[in-house]
């Protein structure tokens, strides 16, 4: 762009001073005002971006730590997209979570519930054995009783193995001394025999043994031989009865 110069050819000036240059289109004052002013104006527009550039960076300095930007984003928009089509169906992210863990977990449930199941069941056996052992061992009921067997038969449903490990006696009030400590199992079993209404019959030399004797043969051919099949107290004692003849 050519200054224009005057005859000293100094640079020529218009009436404000400010220097002129010819062009295409002319001459042309240079605007100093309009320069200070586009200066100005590009000053505050650069310090308004590096405020917001600062800002942006502040909110979002989490995103750093993301090393795959674009699967991370793919993510974010599947998930966003997930969220819209529950919104559609009424159904709040929560539950749809839910939904979807419980139908992941459905074959682990189903293996622990059956575990807990076997569980229980080698827990019932080890008490009936621990139950039977107690009856086996018992010097009451050697003493006392005519057989291990048979008094197992009608008393261990009133025993039972408590969460401390302990056999104790469900069937009667004052199964517990008067501290809370469970009666020993032949204390608590001679109770149970004592207010068995066919006591006589299972205890040795028992008044009522042996008197049956005359119906005894009448009494097997029309009843079972076990006391398990006997379904009433009656049938017990008749039972034992003849079981005695």
């Amino acid at each position: 762009m050519p200054w224009k110069r005057d005859e000293n050819n100094a640079l020529a000036t218009n009436e404000h001073g400010d220097p002129v240059w010819v062009d295409e289109d002319g001459e042309k004052a240079v605007d100093y005002q309009a320069i200070i002013a586009a200066l100005s104006r590009a000053c505050r527009e650069a310090a308004e971006r590096k405020n917001r550039s600062r800002e942006l960076e502040a909110r979002y300095s989490a995103l750093s730590q993301i090393e795959d930007f674009e699967t991370w984003y793919a993510q974010a928009v599947a998930a966003m997209e997930v969220a819209q089509e529950l919104t559609g169906k009424g159904q709040s992210l929560e539950e749809h979570v839910l939904e979807k863990v419980s139908a992941a977990t459905e074959e682990l449930r189903q293996q622990l519930a059956a575990a807990e199941e076997g569980r229980l069941r080698d827990r019932q056996a080890l008490e009936r054995r621990a139950i039977e052992a107690a009856f086996a061992r018992s010097q009451f009921v050697r003493d006392r009783l005519v057989s291990p067997a048979l008094a197992a038969d009608l008393f261990a449903q009133y025993f039972a193995i408590d969460s401390e490990g302990r056999l104790i006696c469900q069937g009667l009030e004052d199964a517990a001394a008067p501290d809370g400590t469970p009666l020993g199992f032949d204390e608590a079993l001679a109770r149970l025999v004592d207010r068995y209404p066919g006591r006589d019959f299972i205890l040795k030399g028992g008044a009522g043994r042996g008197s049956g004797a005359s119906a005894g043969s009448a009494f097997h051919s029309r009843t079972s031989r076990r006391l398990a099949d006997c379904r009433t107290e009656d049938d017990k004692i008749n039972y034992l009865n003849n079981v005695g003849a």
